[in-house]
């Protein structure tokens, strides 16, 4: 499942808050990636459609084993290309990801290892 730059951003976010962690909460998101509530609501009603997401009933969010992957394969890309962008252009870690979080998009396949990215 191919997702854009902004739906990894938010599958990353709840990748990253969630690790060793009992569930993930909106508001934590919002915080996380500057963004509304609502945003996040709608997002994750998104990702809970695809099977990426488990809730809670009264507001924590998981990812499922299939979000989990995928969240890990976005997370490769994004720091392969975080550490090109870094080394070669001299940005800021905020400033790479933020870069390479775009990139996703319009990068061809063949820059990832094939077949990286599982089908949910």
């Amino acid at each position: 499942m191919e997702l854009t730059s902004g739906q990894a951003r938010y599958l990353l976010a709840v990748y990253h808050l969630g690790l060793g962690a009992r569930g993930v909460r909106c508001a934590d998101i919002a915080r996380m990636l500057d963004v509304t509530r609502p945003s996040v609501v709608k997002m994750l009603s998104f990702f809970s459609q695809r099977c990426l997401i488990a809730r809670e009933r009264y507001g924590k969010v998981y990812l499922t084993d299939t979000g989990c992957l995928l969240a890990r394969c976005y997370a490769r890309r994004l720091e392969k290309v975080e550490r090109m962008l870094a080394a070669e252009l001299a940005l800021t870690r905020e400033e790479a990801q933020l870069a390479a979080c775009a990139l996703l998009d319009v990068l061809p396949e063949r820059c990832f290892t094939q077949g990286e990215v599982p089908s949910a």
